[in-house]
């Protein structure tokens, strides 16, 4: 699934919701095949959550339907993840314009919305083992499970403004209760939940490697994403961005839904 604003803010419902990047079709992916590092063997067939995830993630559940997953990856599955986010973002220049900078300029952004065989087969398997880990957790975030077909990445260059009041309902979204997975690494944040407008938040702080799903009850949660706090952004994964994102941005988020 993917996020798809639907809130008040237009030009935060401009900056989230799915569009086709200009990233390499699925069709012509197969030359990348070559320098996409293998699959884990122990993963390849069984998305079991032991051999994709961190054995130390701690699961609780803010509200019905929602599983956070604290830690959800070590150093080790961050670093991971965010090469092969970084190799379809920029060196796909699924992230870029035409010029070569952010696609999203107004809100110091890049995005991507692509099937996740154009982006990377690990990330059909990590999402598959999120929601297991999930569902071994609380069975009500989801009452069905389906395999991730597409793959929404905004990468927030400025931690100075953050997400608008949303629930993921749009097209891209689906309308059944299949759980929403989302994964946070670099910059610490804030993530808001709340079933109404009048009603009272619920609020998790999201450090890089936790994962939030929200399925079943909460599938249609609306939420947003705010208080980027600077100093948060591990080093080490500093140390990845750096030379490869236009405007050299000193801390930054990637959020992958």
């Amino acid at each position: 699934s993917a996020s798809t604003p639907t809130g008040s803010s237009a030009s935060a419902a401009a900056d989230a919701a799915p569009q086709p990047s200009a990233s390499t079709p699925i069709e012509s992916s197969a030359r990348d095949a070559d320098a996409a590092p293998t699959l884990r063997n122990d993963a390849d067939e069984t998305c079991d959550p032991d051999a994709l995830l961190s054995p130390d993630r701690v699961a609780s559940s803010p509200l019905p339907g929602v599983v956070l997953l604290k830690n959800a990856l070590d150093d080790a599955g961050q670093r991971e993840v965010l090469e092969w986010a970084l190799r379809h973002g920029i060196d796909r220049k699924a992230w870029l314009d035409a010029d070569g900078a952010l696609n999203a300029p107004r809100q110091f952004r890049g995005r991507c919305y692509d099937a996740v065989e154009a982006v990377d087969p690990r990330a059909g398997a990590l999402s598959d083992a999120l929601q297991e880990a999930a569902r071994k957790a609380y069975n009500e975030v989801d009452p069905v499970g389906a395999s991730t077909t597409h793959l929404l990445m905004l990468f927030y260059a400025n931690l100075e403004r953050g997400l608008g009041w949303h629930r993921d309902n749009g097209r891209s979204d689906g309308r059944d209760l299949n759980p929403v997975v989302s994964l946070s690494l670099g910059a610490a944040c804030s993530f808001r939940m709340k079933h109404g407008p009048n009603d009272a938040e619920t609020v998790v702080q999201l450090e890089s490697g936790d994962a939030i799903l929200f399925g079943g009850p909460a599938r249609h949660v609306m939420h947003c994403v705010t208080d980027l706090q600077k100093g948060t952004c591990p080093a080490h994964l500093r140390d990845m961005v750096r030379g490869r994102v236009p405007g050299e941005p000193a801390e930054w988020r990637l959020n992958l839904t």
